[in-house]
């Protein structure tokens, strides 16, 4: 049977948290792990024909309010080299991660693990990108998926 078990703690934040454990009895507390996501979202991303050497910022829908956005992951493509941004949308935009492909690949950007990149739900709150065409005679479409979960 699941069962809370508070702990103590050092540092910010609560001085006793409690986390969910099975009581495996005589073995003590075993803590349970989320292993998948809560609520998975993911949106595609496009811009046609963005000039040589042009921009474009592409944002995801905003996050549900109430909820975390955690970023989980980012593709993108092209038929010409890209730069990458990967960034938080709040108001203005902030870069979180630098990433790059190669023409005709798919870049694949994947979170070094759970809760690098939250974002608090909220009109106006999501995730973006921030591509960069670094060829210097090609226009090109791009195209950028973001993923995330919303806890």
């Amino acid at each position: 049977m699941a069962d809370g078990v508070t702990i103590p703690a050092t540092g910010n934040g609560t001085a006793t948290p409690v986390v969910a454990t099975y009581d495996a009895g005589a073995a003590g507390h075993i803590q349970l792990v989320r292993l998948g996501a809560v609520s998975p979202q993911f949106e595609r991303l496009t811009s046609a024909t963005l000039t040589a050497g042009g921009n474009v910022d592409l944002t995801a829908a905003d996050i549900t309010v109430g909820t975390v956005g955690d970023l989980v992951a980012v593709h993108f493509s092209s038929s010409v080299a890209l730069r990458c941004d990967i960034e938080i949308v709040s108001g203005g935009r902030t870069a979180v991660v630098t990433a790059f492909s190669r023409g005709g690949e798919l870049a694949v950007w994947e979170t070094p693990g759970a809760g690098f990149v939250p974002q608090a739900g909220g009109t106006g709150n999501g995730f973006g990108v921030s591509v960069t065409n670094l060829d210097p005679s090609q226009a090109a479409d791009v195209y950028a998926t973001l993923f995330w979960d919303e806890l």
